[in-house]
């Protein structure tokens, strides 16, 4: 039970972290001022880049690797299928809410 209040305080925790306006771009974190609790290197959301297509990505990696690659089907097939699985769940939830 503890362990489950754990994770329950943890989440409502990291939820009210990512609620405010800046948003941390690099991959290894960012680093807080401990007397302000500020980021230092946090950027506003609307300065944050876009996000990047299935298809950039793929013209990334046969820029790196080759045209034609397993490896760049792969990557790109990967990508579409898991933006249609988010593009589902998103209008799932929209149909729950209105109906």
């Amino acid at each position: 039970m503890k362990t489950l209040f754990s994770i329950f305080v943890l989440s409502v925790l990291s939820s009210l972290a990512f609620a405010g306006g800046d948003i941390c771009l690099r991959p290894d974190g960012c680093h807080i001022d401990t007397t302000t609790w500020e980021c230092t290197e946090c950027v506003s959301k609307e300065f944050a880049p876009p996000p990047v297509s299935c298809l950039e990505k793929e013209l990334d990696c046969e820029k790196f690797y080759g045209v034609g690659t397993y490896y760049c089907s792969v990557v790109f097939s990967e990508c579409v299928a898991f933006d249609r699985d988010l593009e589902y769940i998103i209008e799932r939830k929209k149909a729950r809410n209105r109906g």
